[in-house]
């Protein structure tokens, strides 16, 4: 009866090769597949009920289909598959190699053959051999753990999904890409042996407590990690060490464009390296020294920091960031006794202090150099702070103040300070943030640099020029003895102006932007090519507008654009003596006043106001 049984099941299943359901090799029967086989939806059995079948797929060859069965069931054993010289099987679903009750079932890749399953099951006593070349594609969860796969040497397994592994990565030329995938270690994690490499990669990610690249195995060399691609992390909980300072040697940890290591601490041997590329960040969560031997921070790359930072490059300027590289001091401190440069001759650097992250230096420079451009630095979070014992510089340098290239720019926010003089409690008390220019100090913001920040506080015999442009986010008085608004520079309110001057000199620019208002009284606009922009809802309250009210006031604006944006005034006059002076109304600006004059006295010509989707009610 049992054998009745088997011969109708043999039946059932060839019948289904025929309708083309299943695809079953049974009785010594071998398969090689040198062209396209393709059975989406439908099921490979190699070896379903009987012993020695065998499916080969060589150079041309591929597969695509469901499930896999290698040996199906109990007496099915000694059945084989093998990928190699190019060749490959796509498993969407579950590959099962051997079952309870069978012996010596074999899956072998080698040879640059690829196979691919979404599951892969190794019952007792049948085997997966990863090797010579071969590749192995997980797209699902996979346990590498598990009794019968075997690893060796040349192998190389990507993890699209979680890896289960509880070993370290060795042996000879093997390969692991955690490709969009994830794999905790549990504990210390080793690459060693030779040639090993750990890829992560696609938004991967690998943790474990303490790593180790070529660091303890006597001989380990040219073992590599490499980081790369948008989320790809390495979590290193503890400490992280490349090579050592024995034999081991060309040991290397590359982090590129969108990927992230982390460590407490790093060491890296004689003749090894950790590499940070352009787009790659290592973020150390104690201490670091920038001049390890061995460590190559690249232009692009961003090195973050939560203890305390030595090893900053040195020249007779000072301390210097250069080379288009980002230092985060997210909660870590930089000292120095001397003048500290973000941008020294290069440009695109970048200095980040936040979370309480700390530096102090004598005078501080954003940009040296004629082409020094769009270096910056950020200064945010409450106890965050850049302490200039003497001046601070944007856009300037050198001893007679020479203009950079242009771009350089200083951010202060969130209640975190940038002093300049040293600390001033006098001024601190007046904001809880921003920049504070103690007595005698001096900060100069240059022609096409720009500062951004909630508050500027400036000591009565302190100075602040301004060149280039300055942004407050809070109120501002700018009628403080030290506050310098030079021919060429643009102040931008985002909370309440405290000025009561004419706008006089020549291309300067006030912006009244969302969240700032004026109430000047009487307003003049009374230089050359002057500029008041109200804007984004800010709102300009006074009296009278003398737009041009002198004979020398020409080609002066005032313009007003978007909705809310608000020029209230009694009277308005456009060129009152001056000519070429222009009043906008746009975007649905508003502008009222009980009456206006284009063109006051005769020698007033070609001034004009131009409503443009905006509207003036008089």
């Amino acid at each position: 009866m049992k054998r009745f049984l088997m011969m109708c099941a043999a039946l059932l299943v060839s019948g289904g090769v025929a309708f083309g359901y299943t695809n079953v090799l049974e009785n010594a029967t071998t398969q090689v597949v040198s062209s396209v086989w393709s059975l989406p939806g439908t099921h490979i059995w190699v070896g379903n009920l009987t012993t020695n079948n065998a499916l080969v797929v060589v150079a041309g060859g591929s597969v695509l289909n469901e499930n896999s069965f290698i040996g199906a069931t109990a007496g099915a054993s000694n059945n084989t598959a093998a990928v190699s010289s190019g060749a490959s099987w796509i498993s969407t679903g579950t590959l099962q190699v051997g079952a309870a009750g069978n012996l010596s079932n074999t899956v072998s890749v080698s040879d640059s053959g690829i196979i691919v399953a979404s599951n892969l099951v190794v019952s007792a006593g049948n085997d997966f051999n990863l090797s010579d070349n071969g590749v192995l594609v997980m797209t699902g969860d996979f346990d590498a753990g598990q009794s019968g796969f075997n690893w060796m040497n040349g192998g190389l397994l990507v993890a699209n999904q979680t890896l289960t592994l509880a070993d370290d990565l060795g042996g000879s030329n093997k390969t692991l890409n955690i490709d969009g995938g994830s794999w905790d270690r549990g504990d210390d994690l080793q690459v060693e042996g030779v040639q090993t490499t750990l890829q992560i990669l696609n938004g991967g990610g690998v943790t474990n407590v303490n790593g180790f690249v070529g660091s303890s195995l006597l001989g380990s060399s040219n073992n590599t990690v490499m980081v790369s691609g948008a989320g790809s992390h390495w979590i290193n909980q503890g400490d992280l060490a490349v090579g050592n300072s024995a034999s081991n040697t060309a040991n290397s940890v590359n982090v590129g464009a969108g990927g992230l290591v982390r460590a407490d601490g790093l060491s890296i041997g004689v003749e090894d390296a950790f590499n940070l590329n352009s787009g790659g960040t290592l973020a150390m969560a104690d201490g670091f020294n920038v001049s390890l031997d061995g460590f190559n921070w690249e232009a692009g790359g961003t090195l973050s920091v939560g203890g305390v930072l030595e090893g900053l490059a040195t020249t007779n300027e000072g301390r210097i960031l250069s080379g288009k590289k980002t230092l985060v001091l997210d909660g870590g401190t930089f000292t120095t006794t001397t003048n500290l440069i973000v941008g020294y001759e290069s440009s695109d650097n970048i200095l980040v202090l936040t979370n309480g992250g700390s530096v102090a230096n004598a005078n501080g420079y954003i940009g040296w150099g004629a082409m020094a451009g769009n270096n910056s630095v950020l200064v945010s979070d409450a106890d965050s702070a850049w302490t200039n014992s003497g001046n601070l510089y944007v856009g300037v340098y050198g001893t007679n103040l020479l203009t950079s290239g242009i771009g350089n720019s200083l951010t202060v926010s969130n209640e975190a300070w940038v002093f300049v003089g040293g600390v001033d409690t006098n001024l601190t008390a007046l904001g809880s943030g921003g920049v504070a220019v103690a007595s005698n100090a001096n900060m100069v913001v240059g022609v096409g640099a720009d500062v951004v920040t909630d508050g500027l506080y400036i000591d009565d015999n302190g100075d602040f020029d301004l060149d280039g442009s300055l942004t407050l986010n809070g109120d501002f008085d700018a009628e403080q003895a030290g506050f310098n608004w030079n021919d060429g520079g643009t102040l931008t309110m985002g909370g309440a102006l405290t000025l009561n001057d004419d706008l006089g000199g020549s291309n300067k620019t006030l912006n009244i932007d969302a969240g700032g208002s004026w109430n000047p009284g009487g307003l003049n606009l009374d230089g050359v090519q002057t500029r008041l922009m109200v804007m984004n809802g800010g709102r300009v309250d006074c009296t009278t507008l003398h737009l041009g009210l002198s004979s020398d006031a020409t080609e002066n604006r005032v313009e007003i654009s978007g909705t809310n944006s608000t020029l209230n005034a009694d009277f308005i006059s456009v060129g009152n003596e001056g000519s070429e002076n222009t009043l906008i109304i746009s975007n649905a600006g508003h502008v009222e006043s009980f009456s206006g004059i284009i063109g006051v006295s005769s020698n007033a010509v070609n001034n004009e106001a131009i409503v443009d989707g905006g509207m003036w009610t008089i």
